[in-house]
């Protein structure tokens, strides 16, 4: 897959029966606002894509599992009922305690500069 730019477009929102998306070492630096849209969504990896950033992800309100190691991942926000979160090989200083929802059943952060 090749992204213009490095970055998803907003026409993702239009795969609203969409239930797993996976994008596996696909060259992306920004993940369209519109991620937040897919509201069937069930399973995100998003695995070796270089991102930065992601976007608010409470509209996701099926997401259960969401997969993102090895990316450039400071930070996480918005997860309501993720049961299982891979976050390995990124740039947390700090487990996203905020982010975790109490659903939460496996949290992966080896490889994370976590300092506390």
């Amino acid at each position: 897959m090749f992204f213009e730019n490095g970055i998803v477009p907003d026409t993702l929102s239009n795969l609203q029966e969409l239930h797993t998306l996976s994008m596996t070492n696909t060259p992306i630096t920004k993940m369209t606002d519109k991620l937040a849209t897919l509201q069937r969504l069930q399973s995100l990896t998003l695995d070796k894509c270089s991102l930065t950033d992601l976007p608010n992800l409470s509209g996701l309100s099926n997401l259960i599992r969401l997969s993102l190691p090895n990316n450039r991942l400071s930070k996480l926000e918005g997860l309501i009922k993720v049961n299982s979160l891979l976050l390995y090989k990124n740039l947390f200083t700090k487990i996203p305690i905020l982010a975790v929802p109490e659903a939460l059943r496996r949290l992966d952060m080896n490889y994370n500069p976590v300092t506390n």
